[in-house]
């Protein structure tokens, strides 16, 4: 039919490389959560006359769905089908490495959470997800009596009252006071639910595996938005400690009588003292003995004795609240006594809820997404080998948790415009801006960008003793509005290294980097006019009405201009700086300069990348085949002399670029061939160092992995005294 057009997918179905000697074949097969689509089965990695290298074999199954949530693409349909297309997520079992001859395997299996539970994920179109479409488990259905569907249904509008709070609700002036009412969806996240799904093991062919932990995002919101979204979940409920003592004949009551904890940042925080008898006779002996409770903070002492609490109804418990203590950065302590006197049925406690101060009109929120907590590791036989545990500080939205902007309609239409030329008319794209105050949801609730300023990384050995802390802090902006709900980061080193301390195991720091960038960029590659109508009705024609705006695309990046290096020894601290400049054809580092504390320059690093050498032949094809990065040529100075300068040979093998010698020049002499290497099948079977030292490797398990090493002969020697026993090694998979 005329004006119909069809587009059909296409799939990657090889790759051929090195002058056409090695192909790489991908096999699919169609998915059924996708229909039309397809998935990865297989990749084959083989010569140009099919003699297959190796092979990747892919194994799946299909995440099934639950009713929770229900689905909004189905709420006036009744009890229609609902097909694998809204229920089915794919996936990935396992990874299968194969020989080339078929008859060995090397696996690697996947596990994910809810595999060992009945816990599954909603239809892809469930109400049960929150603001960012992560599931939350809220079932979200409301029961209508009116209107032209009736019976219970699924919502997936929030609800304005959760959002900003009964007391906030009215500071939202775009929003209708009939929104207001309407009882809405729980968008809030749920932390148990939306890790439902993802990767939670990793099987590996030794049978040692790896567990992984998450927890949801915590972040703040923009202040300058924070009117508009000032949280997504419910108020943090704050850390509770407590300091007790029980006077008692049971040896395992529990008793502790003081606590100690740190606050790490601005707080608040609300006491609660208890005193508690089993008897009237009890509590009369309890008062007489004068116990008390103590807090400490910033090495000021707080006591309370029992004449300062006020007695219950029952006459059994005595009780104190002290309510919205500031508490500042320090170590806190909580401490309980009660005489041994008074004997047993009788508790003396203190307990301090501790919540952040919340800075201006900003609450911290729950959601985003998940992060990583924990990396656990094992060994085949179920014993922990190390964990690495990860905290975070000052997450951020990047981009504004933005519920709602001004409605803006957009259309095209011809324009006449005067300039310099003259006047000519031209169709732009036009943004209509309402002035009446009508709202719309954005779709900036929903990218969940959310970054750090720093992320703590602690590892720690079997027996749960601190080996190391790496502090890494990174630059962490908002993005920028431009215009409706669209945002730019403004800043381009978003996201950077800016420090990354290193720390033993008591504490001691031991080694500290700080990173400066810059940018390079190309010339402006296209510019992009933005035409507004800033009027409500189409039909104003006074002055002023359009607003011309030109927004320029260009491509920028980061690159690493500077790092200051500081070390702490035991015999004392040393500090060094690094200049990087770069290679303008591949952009990788061309020049390292490292200067000491005064700026006097210690050394001098120059690189040469396979570009720099376009005329000789294999350089210019690993330049054409993009192979950029292996580095040719290297000069170190010291203090402007030449300490040495090393060259690279490479040699393209059978469609593959190998590193097949190593020359070293010293203090400005000539080159000097240092080492030399051969090659068997793809494999390295031969070293030479100084046309002294060889070693030759032997090669099994389908020439995967190699079990021999052989030291003075080199790997012609090898073959000839051994004969036809080198490929046979060579073929094995396994040697019991």
């Amino acid at each position: 039919m005329s004006g119909i057009w069809g587009i059909q997918k296409k799939y990657l179905i090889g790759i051929t490389g090195g002058d056409n000697l090695v192909k790489v074949s991908f096999g699919y097969s169609n998915r059924i959560d996708l229909p039309g689509s397809k998935k990865i089965d297989e990749i084959t990695i083989s010569s140009i006359s099919n003699n297959s290298y190796k092979k990747f074999k892919l194994d799946y199954s299909y995440f099934d769905a639950c009713n929770i949530g229900g689905s909004y693409l189905h709420n006036s349909s009744g009890q229609q089908q609902i097909d694998d297309r809204y229920k089915l997520r794919l996936k990935l079992l396992s990874l299968h490495e194969i020989s080339s001859d078929g008859n060995d395997t090397i696996t690697t299996s996947f596990k994910y959470y809810g595999d060992d539970t009945s816990e599954r994920l909603p239809l892809k179109t469930s109400c049960a997800v929150d603001f960012w479409g992560y599931y939350n488990g809220a079932e979200n259905a409301v029961t209508t009596t009116t209107g032209i569907v009736t019976g219970e249904r699924h919502i997936i509008l929030p609800s304005l009252a959760d959002c900003y709070g009964q007391s906030n609700i009215g500071e939202i002036a775009e929003v209708k006071d009939m929104i207001q009412s309407v009882k809405g969806a729980n968008r809030f996240c749920n932390e148990s639910f939306m890790k439902t799904g993802t990767l939670k093991k990793i099987i590996y062919p030794t049978k040692g595996y790896s567990l992984f932990e998450y927890e949801a995002h915590r972040f703040y919101a923009d202040e300058s938005h924070a009117y508009i979204f000032k949280e997504s979940g419910p108020a943090s409920s704050g850390t509770t400690y407590m300091a007790r003592d029980i006077n008692s004949s049971n040896p395992n009551a529990y008793m502790d009588q003081h606590k100690s904890f740190d606050v790490s940042s601005p707080s608040v925080g609300t006491i609660t003292i208890k005193m508690t008898a089993d008897t009237p006779e009890k509590m009369q002996l309890l008062r007489q003995s004068h116990p008390y409770v103590e807090f400490i903070s910033n090495n000021i002492m707080n006591t309370y004795s029992i004449s300062s609490l006020s007695e219950s109804s029952t006459g059994l418990e005595l009780t104190k609240y002290i309510h919205n203590i500031n508490l500042t950065p320090s170590t806190c302590h909580l401490v309980a006594i009660l005489p041994d006197n008074v004997g047993s049925g009788c508790s003396v406690s203190i307990s301090i809820n501790v919540r952040p101060t919340l800075t201006g009109t900003a609450r911290q929120s729950i959601g985003g997404g998940l992060r990583i907590k924990s990396i656990a590791n094992y060994d085949s036989d179920n014993n922990l080998l190390q964990t690495k545990r990860y905290e975070y500080n000052d997450g951020k939205s990047l981009v504004p948790m933005k519920l709602f902007s001004t409605t803006r309609r957009y259309t095209y239409s011809d324009v006449q415009m005067s300039g310099m030329s003259g006047t000519f008319t031209n169709q732009f794209l036009v943004f209509h801006s309402s002035l009446i105050g009508n709202s719309s949801f954005t779709s900036s609730v929903s990218r969940g960008i959310i970054g750090y300023s720093s992320v703590t990384e602690k590892i720690i050995d079997s027996s749960n003793a601190l080996k190391k802390r790496i502090v890494t802090t990174y630059q962490n902006d908002f993005a920028t509005e431009t215009f409706g709900d669209f945002f730019l980061f403004n800043n381009y080193t978003n996201g950077n290294i800016l420090t990354r301390s290193i720390y033993d195991g008591a504490g001691s720091l031991a080694d500290s980097i700080v990173n400066s960038y810059t940018h390079q960029g190309s010339n402006v590659l296209t510019c992009n006019l933005k035409l507004e109508d800033l009027y409500a009705d189409p039909r104003c024609t006074v002055s002023g009405r359009y607003r011309l705006t030109a927004y320029s695309y260009q491509a920028k990046w980061n690159v690493l201009s500077k790092t200051k290096h500081f070390s702490f020894l035991l015999n004392g601290n040393a500090s060094t700086e690094t200049n990087y400049s770069y290679n303008t054809q591949n952009h990788l580092v061309s020049e390292e300069v490292m200067k000491d504390s005064q700026g006097a320059i210690l050394s001098q690093r120059n690189y040469k990348y396979p570009c720099d050498y376009s005329r000789e032949s294999v350089y210019n094809t690993m330049t054409t085949s993009h192979y950029l990065s292996p580095v040719i040529e290297e000069t170190y100075k010291i203090q402007g002399r030449e300490n040495y300068r090393t060259r690279a040979v490479y040699s393209l093998l059978r469609g593959l670029f190998v590193h097949t010698q190593d020359s070293i020049s010293r203090n400005g002499g000539p080159m000097e061939k240092r080492m030399e290497y051969t090659y068997h099948q793809d494999n390295l079977v031969c070293m030479v160092k100084d046309n002294v030292e060889t070693i030759t490797y032997l090669w099994s398990y389908k020439q995967s992995l190699p079990v021999a090493e052989i030291k003075g002969a080199n790997y012609s020697q090898v073959s000839q005294w051994l004969g036809s026993t080198v490929n046979s090694i060579g073929a094995r998979s396994s040697f019991t």
